[in-house]
């Protein structure tokens, strides 16, 4: 995001006994190990996000939970688990088992994700059931990705740094609603859906990340056109407000007219909470990891 410095770790890891019997002490076992990953760069933030300035800043919250995975064949196996942050701070300690030996790569992935498939380092992203508030957005909503190499290790512990600062997978927007009839004033939302292009357009559902590549080259990937089309995406808020909606958004994307000029157009559709609809339109470019703020025009 603009303005916004994604995170570096610093974990402790906790390791079980290895189950060698003594016959090996080498430090090339691949085993669970008391893993340090150490900052490289100013400590980045994520999880608990508050909005300073137009800008996002951002905490780790204790209990955030992240996916660690082995980038690579290790020992003839893949593995995955999670690390669990002990602490609310810029920066955190993360505590976990993590099978490792030394110059193992591992991806690092915020939020904690279930689709992890090892064979082929891919995971899925959801962008359903956003509610438009920035809690959930910060907890649920706000994809992160990093690499960490392991440097160093000894019989039950290891070292390791990050190789990047950690990077958002997607685009979040803070919108903003005017109704044009009536002198530009505040609508007072209480649900918006979004698609591309027109009222029977429809917005990526879920993306795609591979794990299996530089850091660099890891983005989400939106669902195909036949997949998404005339499925908005449709978010419903708890109370409504004229603050602002929090959304968080695939970057990229490919939409079926007005093109011509190589940004995207997005139609709205906004209910307030008197049941009054209005609608608008916009065209932009979606850049990953940007916070964008939006004002859009509707009637």
């Amino acid at each position: 995001m603009k303005n916004f410095s994604l995170i570096t770790l610093l974990a402790a890891l906790i390791a079980c006994s290895s189950d060698d019997d003594g016959q090996t002490s080498g430090n090339d076992i691949v085993k669970p190990r008391l893993l340090t990953i150490t900052q490289v760069e100013q400590p980045g933030t994520r999880a608990t996000l508050g909005e300073e300035y137009e800008a996002l800043s951002a905490s780790w919250t204790a209990g955030d939970v992240l996916t660690y995975a082995t980038l690579s064949n290790i020992g003839n196996s893949y593995y995955k688990g999670t690390l669990t942050a002990k602490t609310t701070a810029p920066s955190s300690a993360f505590t976990g088992s993590v099978m490792c030996n030394e110059s193992n790569k591992l991806a690092v992935i915020y939020p904690q994700t279930t689709t992890l498939a090892t064979n082929n380092g891919s995971y899925t992203i959801s962008l359903t059931d956003q509610d438009g508030t920035l809690p959930t957005l910060a907890s649920n909503y706000h994809y992160v990705y990093g690499v960490a190499t392991v440097n160093t290790v000894t019989e039950t512990t290891a070292t390791a740094t990050m190789d990047e600062k950690m990077k958002s997978l997607l685009t979040v927007v803070k919108f903003k609603f005017v109704d044009t009839a009536n002198g530009d004033a505040p609508v007072n939302v209480k649900s918006l859906a979004i698609s591309y292009d027109t009222a029977g357009g429809g917005y990526p559902q879920k993306a795609t990340v591979v794990t299996k590549t530089t850091q660099s080259e890891v983005h989400a990937e939106g669902e195909g056109q036949d997949v998404y089309e005339d499925k908005k995406l449709n978010i419903t808020l708890p109370a409504a407000t004229k603050e602002g909606v929090y959304v968080a958004l695939v970057p990229g994307g490919t939409p079926r007219t007005d093109k011509t000029d190589g940004r995207l157009k997005f139609f709205f559709s906004v209910t307030d909470d008197d049941g009054n609809t209005y609608t608008g339109t916009a065209k932009a470019v979606l850049v990953e990891g940007e916070f964008v703020n939006a004002t859009i025009k509707v009637q």
